[in-house]
This record gives structure tokens, sequence and C-alpha cells, in this order.
């Protein structure tokens, strides 16, 4: 009976291992990269980009924990780091046609999954 109580408890993490590690690297480079652009759009102010590369994740991205986290952290990432260096913002335009190639590149990458 321990053994089973014990496997059942580890059984849930296993899952949730096992759907990270189904994606693939390019599956994973599409997110931190929507990650990265989030964080600049972030610090800049540029909410309607936020709102579309979070609405794309929301509509492409399989609802696994660890690709939501995963696109928080680069986001905190990116962020911090135009922070500390003190980067400038893009210009507006230039960077809503960078949100919307990582955004096609995401539809590309996770095409025949569905959330």
């Amino acid at each position: 009976m321990h053994r089973i109580r014990h496997f059942a408890l580890a059984l849930p993490g296993l899952l949730l291992a096992l759907d990270a590690a189904a994606f693939s690297p390019v599956q994973h480079e599409t997110v931190i990269r929507l990650g990265e652009l989030n964080g600049v759009a972030l610090q800049c102010g540029y909410n309607a980009d936020m709102r579309r590369m979070k609405q794309a994740l929301v509509d492409t991205v399989p609802k696994v924990s660890q690709l939501g986290e995963l696109f928080e952290q680069e986001t905190r990432k990116s962020f911090l780091r135009m922070v500390e260096k003190r980067q400038p913002c893009p210009n507006p335009a230039p960077f809503r046609s960078e949100v919307d190639g990582a955004i096609s590149a995401l539809h590309r990458a996770f095409a025949g999954t569905r959330p």
C-alpha cells in the first residue's frame, strides 16, 4: 500500500515533466522569443503588443504550465536587462513588425497542436 501511495504522489510531477519534454526545441525557442519581446513591450508601455502576444499564446500553445512559466521567465529577464542596461525603447512600428513575425513563428511551430 505504501508503494502505491508513493507512486500516486510522484505521478503528477512525472506527467508534468513528460508534458514539457514533449515539445521541440523550436517550440521552446518561439515561446522564449515571445517572452523576450513581451519584456521589451512591458518596459516600453507597448500595451497593445503585450495583449497580442499573450492572446497568441493562449490561442496557440497547449495549456502546459511550463510553457507559461517559460514565457513569464523570459519576460522578466528581458525587462530587467533593458532596465539594467538602460536600453532605449525600439521604434513602435518596427517593433510591431517584429512581434508579428514572432507570433507567426509561434503559429508555425505549434501548428497541429491544439491547446
